[in-house]
């Protein structure tokens, strides 16, 4: 099994090192100071933007069973409303990422 994770202080730690040795897991080499390259934090970003927009009022909802049902409501929402071919285009710019970056 492979993993790859950015080069954080906390992803690189002797403790975090030793865990993956322990299970067998190979890290895989990742420059310092790399672009993240993984889109799903664009992703992140837009859905959250949405339920903030749309779905203020739940912040202050507390942890009851009927606000976390209310937040998945609007989180399903946001991925409903959210253009997937904006998630496409996220995709494909990782690769224009990579070539300005190495």
């Amino acid at each position: 099994m492979y993993w790859q994770q950015d080069n954080a202080s906390i992803h690189t730690a002797k403790n975090v090192a030793s865990f993956f040795e322990n299970l067998g897991i190979t890290v895989l080499p990742w420059p310092a100071d790399s672009p993240d390259l993984n889109c799903i934090e664009n992703v992140w970003s837009m859905l959250k933007d949405y339920v903030n927009k749309y779905f203020a009022h739940l912040e202050d909802q507390g942890e009851s069973q009927q606000a976390r049902a209310a937040s998945w409501y609007a989180i399903e929402q946001a991925w409903i409303a959210l253009d997937h071919k904006v998630i496409n285009a996220c995709i494909i710019s990782m690769e224009n990422v990579w070539k300005q970056s190495f």
